[in-house]
């Protein structure tokens, strides 16, 4: 048997380790020149400014968001500060000083009617000849992020003619019961004898399971810049800006997935069965409101619109409720199916929809309601 003398195991020993060596200062090697590269091309991570929001501490009835840019040229400049008392906060309730709006100096503004909607004020019933129809919904139906005339319910308004009335009965942050509640409430404060129930994937309860596991998409969006922050701290990437590019757009890809499986979970019987029982009450219950008639509309939120819609099984399991509570559904995936999703959003670090978003939801509609359900449009 041949056995290797000492000498040639040492010889052995250096050469594979003088490779190791080799291969990891070239690794280092490359590492650097890609960090060099980076920087000298000026190429940075993904660092987005979440919105900021104005109150106007003496007009409870106005405030705005503020962002760091004007990509649609759909947003203005800041109200004049030099009258009354201001606050300006984060998505975290930070305050900050009104300086701060050199960082953020393009506005949405939202103001609101005595009933406490983005609406001008009404009167209990329309004007003679005139129907009156609301939207109910969340944040995508009040507007979020859009000017007042490029709202959903505004540019339905300019399709339909003056023969209709359009209230928006829009809130952020409402879910099912909150605007089943605020239908019951136009019916009977503002003569609305037809109701659009605007419904996007956020709107069902929660179990506390999926509350604790809640990280929504538009959650994110507004809060992005302290999950970028946490990030890069907790990940080490704070002083490379090559592991700031690729650890950032790892991190997002990643949070981006998860809260797409998260959305999808809460529409799964065996995690959130009772809520979508409930949910289906809700819509019969929609359904059976006495004088009006009443419909829904499922609008997609923003993500994934280029190629196969990541919660069309969601929009699936609320078609089936609706249709089941005989509530006719129109779906907007479709209509907004192969655009580019950040051109419908209202900033890189908001996405809820612009005026761009709001005017294809509104004209696949009002083309349906013409179409298929003239009922909805016929005078109560």
């Amino acid at each position: 048997m041949k056995t290797t003398a000492p000498s040639e195991v040492r010889k052995l020993r250096r050469r594979v380790g003088f490779r190791v060596v080799s291969l990891l200062l070239g690794l280092a090697a490359g590492l650097v020149v890609a960090e060099l590269a980076v920087r000298l091309l000026d190429v940075r991570p993904v660092a987005l400014r979440g919105k900021l929001t104005l109150y106007n501490q003496d007009d409870a009835s106005v405030d705005y968001h503020c962002y760091p840019s004007n990509p649609h040229g759909e947003l203005t400049p800041p109200p004049d500060l030099t009258r009354g008392r201001w606050k300006l906060i984060n998505y975290a309730k930070q305050e900050f000083p009104l300086t701060a709006l050199s960082d953020a100096p393009w506005v949405v503004e939202y103001r609101r009617s005595r009933h406490k909607m983005r609406n001008r004020d009404l009167p209990p019933q329309p004007p003679a000849g005139v129907t009156r129809i609301a939207l109910v919904g969340d944040s995508f139906v009040y507007g979020e992020g859009a000017p007042e005339p490029l709202t959903l319910p505004r540019q339905m308004a300019a399709l339909l003619g003056e023969q209709f009335e359009l209230v928006n009965g829009g809130w952020p942050g409402a879910n099912t019961a909150t605007e089943l509640a605020n239908a019951r409430y136009l019916v009977d404060e503002l003569g609305c004898r037809r109701i659009i129930l605007v419904f996007t994937a956020n709107d069902v309860e929660l179990t506390p399971k999926l509350a604790a596991r809640q990280n929504f998409i538009n959650d994110l969006i507004n809060v992005r810049d302290l999950h970028l922050s946490a990030a890069s701290q907790s990940q080490g990437w704070g002083h490379s800006r090559l592991l700031q590019l690729v650890g950032t757009r790892f991190f997002l890809n990643a949070v981006t997935r998860d809260t797409i499986e998260w959305y999808r979970d809460c529409y799964r019987p065996e995690q959130n069965g009772a809520n979508l029982e409930k949910l289906a009450a809700q819509f019969r219950a929609l359904a059976e409101m006495p004088e009006c008639r009443s419909a829904l509309v499922l609008y997609p939120l923003l993500e994934g619109l280029e190629a196969d819609y990541p919660l069309a099984s969601v929009h699936a399991t609320v078609s089936q409720l609706a249709r089941a509570a005989e509530l006719p559904v129109l779906d907007l995936a479709p209509a907004l199916a192969g655009q580019t999703s950040c051109d419908l959003w209202a900033h890189d670090c908001d996405h809820h929809p612009n005026g761009k978003a709001h005017r294809l939801a509104a004209r696949a509609i009002v083309d349906w309601l013409r179409t298929d359900q003239p009922a909805l449009l016929e005078a109560p």
